[in-house]
């Protein structure tokens, strides 16, 4: 006996349907390229009693980061850096770097958006080099230039640390990552503001960042694409005189 028209259209729909699932998703690459252009940052950060000792800050350097989450592989490009060490002659505070970077990312997935991470380091007319602040900011999902202001935070600390940092201008440093910016799909990325983890931080200023960003379809690929760069460490900042 034939097999009805009907039952052939229904198995034929259904396998369609199944080969639809098993299909893995679309993915795009999102290349980002342009400069850490430099940092403004605030006096508290220099700290008062600094100056006075002669500690004072003379000149900055920023180290970047690009990370993006398990569902974003590296393309091409170099995912971290640092700038040279700016030594502004006339307005204090103020850093220029024009650090460029350059990098492309393929994934499939909207979590783990690619961002950048930066990291603010002072040094004194001694070449004592400490910590300014952290600061990140996701990578814009519109294609187009953008300038980022990207604020700059460090923590507060104890009483004891407070008073070093206003006496000797040696503020406290994190030393767990997922502290300092997160880990994508993980509980320990509200940290910061949540629980017994909670820090209480102070704000140190901003970096500006021009950044350019451009996309592209690109066909499917196996599950086991992309491992994410979260694990990657951060580049340290060599302090410089």
């Amino acid at each position: 006996a034939t097999q009805p028209p009907f039952s052939m259209a229904a198995a034929a729909a259904k396998k369609q349907e199944k080969h639809k699932q098993a299909a893995p998703p679309p993915r795009v690459e999102v290349h980002v390229f342009g400069h850490v252009l430099g940092a403004r940052l605030e006096t508290t950060t220099l700290g008062y009693a600094a100056h006075a000792l002669g500690l004072s800050t003379s000149a900055a350097l920023c180290s970047y980061r690009l990370a993006a989450g398990k569902g974003w592989a590296l393309g091409k490009g170099a995912v971290a850096g640092t700038s040279h060490t700016d030594c502004p002659a006339t307005e204090p505070g103020a850093f220029l770097w024009e650090q460029p970077f350059d990098a492309s990312f393929v994934g499939c997935v909207l979590d783990g958006w690619p961002r950048m991470e930066l990291e603010v380091r002072t040094v004194d007319a001694h070449g004592r080099s400490e910590l300014a602040g952290y600061a990140y900011h996701h990578v814009p999902s519109a294609a187009g230039t953008h300038v980022l202001r990207c604020r700059i935070w460090r923590p507060q600390g104890t009483l004891v640390d407070r008073l070093s940092t206003f006496f000797l201008g040696a503020p406290p440093q994190l030393k767990e990552q997922a502290l300092i910016y997160g880990q994508h799909g993980s509980a320990r990325s509200l940290s910061r503001s949540n629980g017994r983890d909670r820090i209480v931080s102070v704000s140190g200023g901003e970096v500006y960042v021009a950044i350019s960003v451009t996309m592209r379809e690109l066909p499917p690929a196996g599950p086991e694409e992309g491992s994410g760069l979260d694990d990657q460490p951060m580049a340290v900042a060599s302090a410089t005189a």
